[in-house]
């Protein structure tokens, strides 16, 4: 505190304790408390309310150094609690089934006829490369599904009005 003050922090400023070093005279004082006869670390001269200043010193600076780690742990545990109560975790009991897939579209009687092996695309009639699949389910070539929904603004099998943000990228493990 660049000696401005006598005490290390305002506990020990309202306790009136101050921190210092040791002195011969101290350390006669604790060998007399360690010689003491009936076993007890009373200070000389009879002071105890030196000792229960000190006791209670140690206490507060011990207990406000406990509230350091134990606020922020109990902050956690309340909005972990809070959490966890919110949301449906706790409920494990009560959970819905998964709901079935929806029925398939059917391919409508004007669209592409679908080729017998699935690795081929409708469109092109090729083997797929670069797999996408529109929004009804059915995989094309991605240049080939991309070209066709920006031209006509539906699927090629159903006849179901689709945009380009409906077709995803179909990712594969090569083995």
């Amino acid at each position: 505190m660049f000696d401005k003050t006598r005490y290390n922090s305002p506990w020990l400023h309202l306790l009136r304790l101050q921190v210092r070093r040791l002195t011969m005279q101290d350390y006669r004082d604790m060998d007399a408390l360690s010689r003491n006869s009936n076993g007890l670390l009373a200070p000389p001269n009879g002071s105890i309310i030196r000792l229960v200043r000190n006791i209670v010193a140690r206490f507060l600076t011990g207990g406000l150094d406990m509230l350091k780690v134990a606020l922020p742990m109990s902050i956690f545990f309340y909005k972990f609690l809070e959490w966890w109560y919110r949301s449906d975790f706790h409920k494990s009991s009560q959970k819905q089934p998964i709901p079935p897939p929806p029925n398939p579209i059917k391919p409508h009687p004007d669209g592409v006829g679908l080729p017998d092996s699935p690795s081929i695309c409708p469109l092109c009639k090729k083997e797929r490369t670069n797999p996408a699949m529109a929004s009804t389910g059915y995989v094309f070539c991605y240049p080939c599904i991309h070209r066709w929904v920006e031209e006509e603004g539906c699927c090629p099998v159903t006849r179901v009005k689709i945009v380009t943000d409906d077709i995803r990228k179909l990712y594969t493990m090569n083995a």
